[in-house]
């Protein structure tokens, strides 16, 4: 019976990183997507769209990151 235990503990062990590296993995890219908006490369709306946002969602995700929107010319 010992060594089911460890079976189980180790296979939750490994769900649970698998998880945590999901979720780095999306943060991650959604700061890549908020870096290349706020250095004007594409458009909020585009990068809204890449995300899965609204507009108005996505620049408050931003700015809440620490990013901010391009100067309006």
């Amino acid at each position: 019976m010992g060594g089911k235990v460890l079976e189980l503990w180790s296979e939750r062990k490994f769900a649970e990183g698998k998880a945590e590296g999901m979720i780095e993995g999306r943060i991650e890219g959604y700061k890549a997507i908020y870096s290349l908006v706020q250095d004007g490369y594409i458009s909020p709306r585009i990068g809204a769209e890449k995300l899965s946002m609204s507009p108005s969602e996505f620049e408050e995700a931003m700015e809440k990151a620490g990013y901010r929107l391009p100067e309006r010319v």
